[in-house]
């Protein structure tokens, strides 16, 4: 029976290769990937401008002349098939076959020194990609040559492409190097891979891109697992300042296979500390990003691609979700376990099916759900900044309002004039509110200096009359001594005695009145002291009343941790815990009662938690703690505020800890960078 075959046109490249690497970046990356496939421990990236090169130069394994003939040569072939893994136990990245074909979509020509280990020489290979352009021609009638020479290096693969099809400039320059260090996983373990990039032009020699450390900018962050090896839980912890303020583990009942995701949120201070860190602002970096096996995916993540949504949750609630202006995230997944998450055909993304719901669903319920419940639970709101905030948005929509009443006139005058009366009259009320809440910052400002050299001044008068008493006390008992005796040696004794006493007490309260006037006067102090000790120390003059009321108190941490700090305001931060804490002890009928004081040092924040397991503090007032006058109790409503202002006058910043519904007392996080 007469029989035909395909025969395929030199186009066939183009439909199966190049028009699927979409971009310059995505091609780039493409190589990227391949070199790690090929277990190279460093790949060097380099762009040389006035020559029209890029060179990707690894040493990995190579590829031999039947590597090239019978796999790299032949189109649709993925040498990769049916392997997970490199021989150095890698995960393999590529999977679609097409990756070759980078080269093409990023210059005119190509040529290719391989390096195998096993050979004397190197292959040596010039692809002219242009020949593949006429259509005359079918695949087989091109031939392209290679050559043996002299090896550069033990092993490896060298690609030099010439004739960009693309411009680099120094921003696209800039924008490779960000990409590249965004490539690898903060999450995986790819230490044993480095990546350098190199543009003399542009003023970029031998540098290493690593992936980026964001933790120490980061207020709070959360880090959600399930683990590979036991994808019936979920395991979640959350930090604050360095420091683990929640953990758990529960049942896992998601299909998709184990992920790990690390989620970083972002207040309006982290934004500055990024972008001096970074040069580039929270917004542009992108949000929450995918990675199979150490790499990134794209474009998940990226600057404009909010692929969870983020922002319309936002509208949803502005003060309960997290936008993708604030936050940054990673999400690990892997080839070999979550078998339902696959590659889009063309690279770009991963397929829209079951598991890729449920992952989404995952992050949102499962990470950004507690990471939001931490973020919004603060201390009081920034009255300034919220009420900008709130007036910019009132102002925002008022003007909308109008020109919905504009296009609304023609139709329905008198609905569009009453539209416009509204948003004028909400316009009025906000200027109005403005001016109450100046008034009100300004009152309260007033109050916060006043009412702190009130309490110092309070101290004074306490202490003075103590004082007082004890001389009152000596001299009332001399009296009732000498009722007893007759006028002799001995009288005369009690009586100097006395004197003496009367003089020492009284040169003691001038003494201290004026140690304490110039403690008015004087300027802080801040030395370097032993957090520890101080503690310690401070608690020491408890330890007798704390013994009386069945108090344990306990302190840990670190006790050479030094800090630099005012001793005096150190001192005042603690007894005014302990005083609040010692209220809400006393007023619980608990019998192990406890007063907890931990330190946590880590590499960038010095973290003092501050527990009890007292009354605690209702929900409604957590916001409100730290505001000057503002009390549930007894008291002026002032102890915490000035521990506030303690704080961050010594570069600090205090936080009330959101406990669990079982837990009873309240927690305080006191951190300082270092």
């Amino acid at each position: 029976m007469p029989s035909f075959s395909f025969s395929a046109s030199s186009k066939v490249k183009d439909l199966v290769g190049r028009r699927l690497v979409t971009n310059k970046h995505s091609a780039l990356f493409e190589l990227v990937k391949n070199s790690y496939d090929a277990d190279a421990d460093k790949v060097n990236v380099s762009f040389n401008i006035l020559e029209d090169t890029l060179t990707i130069d690894d040493d990995g394994d190579g590829m031999s002349l039947n590597e090239i003939e019978n796999k790299w040569m032949v189109i649709g072939t993925d040498s990769k098939q049916g392997k997970l893994f490199t021989s150095k136990g890698r995960v393999l990245n590529g999977e679609k076959g097409i990756g070759r074909f980078s080269a093409d979509r990023l210059g005119n020509k190509l040529e290719m020194i391989a390096c195998v280990e096993e050979s004397e020489k190197a292959i040596r290979m010039i692809f002219d990609w242009n020949l593949f352009e006429n259509t005359n021609y079918l695949l087989d009638d091109i031939q392209i040559d290679y050559s043996y020479i002299d090896k550069p290096k033990l092993k490896g693969l060298t690609l030099i492409i010439s004739g960009l099809r693309d411009a680099w400039t120094i921003d696209d320059i800039v924008r490779v190097e960000k990409k590249l260090s965004g490539l690898l996983s903060p999450v995986g373990n790819t230490d044993d891979f480095a990546i350098y990039l190199n543009c003399q032009e542009y003023g970029v020699k031998n540098k290493q891109l690593i992936p980026y450390s964001i933790s120490d900018i980061s207020s709070i962050w959360i880090n959600v697992e399930v683990p590979v090896n036991d994808t019936d839980i979920i395991n979640y912890r959350i930090y604050r300042n360095g420091a683990e303020l929640d953990k758990g583990s529960y049942n896992n009942t998601y299909n998709f296979g184990p992920v790990n995701v690390l989620i970083y949120s972002f207040t309006t201070g982290d934004k500055i500390s990024f972008k001096h860190k970074f040069s580039i602002d929270v917004v542009n970096f992108g949000n929450i990003r995918i990675y199979r096996d150490n790499f990134q995916i794209y474009p998940y993540g990226e600057h404009l691609n909010d692929w969870l949504g983020l922002d319309r949750r936002k509208t949803q609630g502005h003060f309960r979700n997290l936008g993708s202006r604030e936050v940054i995230g990673y999400i690990q997944i892997y080839r070999e376990h979550n078998k339902g998450l696959i590659d889009a055909t063309n690279r770009q993304g991963l397929e829209e099916n079951k598991d890729y719901d449920e992952l989404k669903q995952f992050i949102k319920k499962e990470a950004l759900t507690k990471l939001e419940s931490e973020f919004y639970f603060k201390k009081n709101k920034d009255i300034k900044s919220e009420a900008r905030s709130n007036r910019e948005e009132i102002i925002k929509t008022t003007k909308e309002v109008k020109e919905i009443a504009k296009k609304l006139f023609s139709v329905a005058p008198s609905e569009a004039n009453e539209l416009v009366d509204l948003s004028n009259q909400l316009h009025d009320k906000t200027i109005e509110q403005d001016k109450i809440i100046r008034n009100q910052l300004q009152v309260i400002e007033i109050y916060k200096r006043a009412a702190s050299k009130e309490t110092l001044l309070q101290k004074i008068i306490h202490q003075a009359f103590i004082r007082a008493q004890n001389i009152s006390t000596a001299i009332s008992n001399t009296e009732d001594d000498l009722k007893t005796i007759d006028i002799n040696p001995d009288a005369r004794y009690i009586i100097n005695k006395c004197h003496n006493f009367i003089k020492e007490r009284a040169s003691e309260i001038g003494d201290f009145l004026v140690s304490v006037r110039e403690k008015i006067l004087k300027k802080r102090e801040k030395i370097n002291i032993n957090i520890i000790k101080s503690i310690k120390r401070v608690i020491n003059h408890y330890m007798p009343e704390f013994r009386e009321n069945g108090i344990e108190c306990i302190v840990e941490g670190d006790e050479s941790l030094i800090i630099y700090f005012d001793p005096s305001d150190f001192k005042v931060i603690l007894e005014n815990l302990i005083s609040n804490s010692k209220k809400a002890l006393n007023k619980c009928n608990t019998n192990d009662k406890f007063i907890h004081i931990r330190v946590i040092n880590n590499d960038s924040r010095i973290n003092i938690f501050f527990r009890d397991n007292g009354i605690g503090i209702p929900p409604r007032d957590a916001a409100h703690v730290f505001i000057p006058f503002y009390t549930t109790t007894d008291g002026f409503g002032m102890g915490l505020a000035i521990v506030d202002e303690l704080i961050k006058d010594n570069g600090g910043e205090i936080q009330l800890v959101q406990l669990k519904p079982d837990e009873s007392g309240a927690e305080f996080q006191i951190t300082f960078k270092r």
